[in-house]
């Protein structure tokens, strides 16, 4: 299930399985009640297997209900990463959200994309790690410590209703990248397993879970996928491997065939994170080279594996997930400088950079 990869011709990563389960809305796990050795722990004011994710139970709730919204009165702010906004100042012209993780605080903030209104979203004191939206962008998936153990959660795209998934920290050590199959009913996620022998290698399996029975044991897939993106419709899905420390992307087809191809990005990267331009025909990779002394950057290539990418910009440190807003010309994507953080804007047009949240990671446009 977990092999070692290098630079080699596409594998299968057994995408029909997961591809199947996203499209059929179904869900290979069993119950964790029959052997008691279920790796998710629900929190006992979790949701029953029939209530619908954002009924409003979080772990930790000391009457197991509602937790109140962070926008709630009185609530604290997780907003110190994020710019004001100035009296008379105007946003951006549509209603679309960012969100993005600050480094001071650790917590979720959604604010117009030009980065005012910024507003929590978490529970304060949650330390957050990854975060997905919704296909309908109605609601949030995270990862987080949720106050103690790593779980994952749902959150409405409000900061109310919040849900726990699972813990997960008996997964596996790590646990990131969420991901939504296309029809909302089954999440994707990556955990990873770090080693040393000699030298330091990370190893990936992809993982489900069912959004309507958080108590069914997650689906381990086999194979390896750091990052798996649904193109919009759902009729492709893009994802990437990065064991030995070699980094690749792949471009899947929907059952029966379930095939794997590789995408043509020039050269060799330690690091490579996949994002759909909204309309489904391109996609854009954040990349961090093999070569510690070569410039990061953003490459756009077409949704088509005879296709070669083209890169867009360098960046100047290594980066994360990119994401694309709908207007299809602006991606963000994080951009390190030691052991800080901005997030940056990319014009996939003009190819301009831009700082748009310092000291913030993990931006998300919502769909």
């Amino acid at each position: 299930m977990i092999r070692s990869l290098a630079l080699r011709p596409a594998p299968l990563l057994a995408l029909a399985g997961l591809l199947a389960a996203a499209f059929l809305g179904g869900c290979s796990g069993s119950s964790g009640a029959e052997d008691g050795g279920s790796p998710l722990v629900p929190s006992s004011g979790g949701s029953s297997p029939s209530a619908p994710v954002g009924s409003g139970h979080a772990s930790g709730a000391q009457d197991g209900g509602h937790v109140a919204s962070p926008w709630d009165a009185g609530a604290s702010s997780n907003t110190d990463a994020a710019p004001q906004q100035e009296a008379g100042a105007t946003h951006a012209p549509t209603d679309e959200r960012l969100l993005y993780i600050s480094m001071s605080t650790g917590g979720i903030v959604s604010a117009f994309t030009d980065g005012t209104d910024p507003q929590p979203i978490s529970p304060s004191g949650w330390n957050c790690t990854d975060m997905a939206w919704s296909p309908d962008g109605k609601q949030i998936v995270f990862v987080s410590n949720g106050g103690t153990d790593a779980v994952l959660s749902v959150i409405d795209a409000d900061g109310s209703g919040l849900d726990t998934l699972a813990t997960t920290s008996a997964i596996l050590d790590e646990v990131s990248s969420p991901t939504w199959a296309p029809d909302g009913t089954i999440l994707f996620v990556s955990t990873a397993v770090f080693t040393y022998e000699g030298t330091s290698t990370t190893t990936f399996t992809p993982y489900q879970i069912s959004v309507a029975h958080p108590f069914a044991e997650p689906a381990a897939l086999d194979g390896d996928a750091a990052v798996v993106a649904f193109s919009p419709d759902g009729t492709e899905v893009a994802y990437t491997t990065a064991d030995d420390g070699l980094a690749d992307a792949y471009l899947a087809s929907p059952p029966p065939t379930g095939s794997s191809e590789a995408l043509a990005i020039p050269g060799q990267f330690s690091w490579l994170s996949p994002a759909w331009v909204p309309g489904g025909k391109t996609l854009v990779f954040a990349a961090t080279p093999w070569d510690e002394y070569a410039a990061p950057g953003l490459w756009q290539v077409s949704a088509d594996p005879s296709s070669t990418a083209s890169l867009v910009t360098t960046l100047p440190g290594r980066t994360g997930q990119p994401s694309v807003a709908r207007d299809g010309v602006t991606a963000a994507v994080e951009v390190w400088n030691d052991y800080d953080a901005d997030i940056m804007t990319v014009s996939l047009d003009a190819k301009t950079v831009a700082t748009l949240v310092p000291h913030a990671v993990a931006p998300r446009y919502q769909p």
